[in-house]
């Protein structure tokens, strides 16, 4: 049974969880810039940490429910920013939080403050690197070349997306227009058998006596057991469904005019 309030109190109760949210993370931020063993602080208060970073994760669950309004083709690229997003978000916090920590005291450290830290952070992962601040400690180098390989990471994940997306827009082929040119080819071989049995009729040629739908259910075997003749083929029409509509309008001109001859005929 779900214990969750359904009445007008839960919109109030919801806004006083996330005042005493932010009231909680205010109080760890403050508590961290003034420890004197910030490294220390961090990793012997990772209980509270959690509590401060993991309702941020309700933002980025709202941010998932817009994928659900976008269009069916852009559902993918939708998924993958949100978790993208999110996961970057808490990379760039824990980040700029880490090699603040170690460089703020360092001799000659040029990253004195945590909007400093950010500032590097960002245009690290950017893969940017504007030179004007940068860490002088060897844990906070080792910090920069983890914030560099992210963000060679993030941006060949993005721009693979994009790639892939840019290539369904221009080629506009689809799960559903293969599904739909099969069948248009397998309705096609069905047609043709069926020309063909009424050929066989018209023609007596030895297999006069058979009907035409033992003629068509051979036909059909021979093409399932024949090798896949377009899956082989590495040259692929310009215009497939183009192709099969001629293909069409061909068989029915046929058939209209054998149809017309049996009659005849008979």
């Amino acid at each position: 049974m779900s214990t969750r309030i359904s009445t007008p109190i839960d919109g109030v109760l919801n806004i006083l969880q996330m005042i005493l949210w932010a009231l909680f993370a205010v109080d760890y931020c403050v508590r961290l810039y003034l420890a004197p063993r910030r490294i220390y602080f961090l990793t012997h208060n990772l209980m509270n940490l959690a509590i401060v970073l993991l309702p941020a994760w309700r933002i980025v669950s709202f941010l998932a429910m817009l994928h659900m309004t976008a269009n069916r083709q852009y559902k993918l690229l939708s998924e993958l920013a949100v978790k993208l997003f999110g996961y970057t978000l808490i990379f760039v916090i824990m980040a700029a939080l880490a090699v603040f920590s170690i460089e703020q005291d360092a001799p000659g450290a040029l990253i004195k403050d945590i909007w400093t830290a950010y500032w590097w952070t960002l245009a690290t992962l950017a893969t940017v690197g504007y030179g004007d601040v940068y860490p002088v400690t060897v844990s906070g180098r080792v910090i920069a070349v983890v914030v560099m390989i992210y963000g060679v990471g993030l941006f060949g994940v993005i721009t693979g997306a994009l790639a892939t997306w840019v290539i369904e827009k221009i080629s506009g082929v689809t799960e559903e227009d293969h599904a739909a040119t099969k069948a248009d080819i397998e309705a096609l071989h069905a047609e043709i058998a069926e020309l063909k049995a009424m050929l066989a009729i018209r023609m007596g040629d030895g297999t006069v006596h058979r009907p035409p739908e033992e003629l068509t259910q051979e036909f059909l075997a021979s093409r399932r057991g024949a090798p896949d003749t377009a899956e082989d083929d590495t040259h692929e029409p310009e215009q497939p469904m183009e192709l099969i509509e001629e293909t069409k309008q061909t068989l029915t001109v046929i058939r209209q005019k054998i149809a017309v001859r049996l009659r005849r005929d008979s």
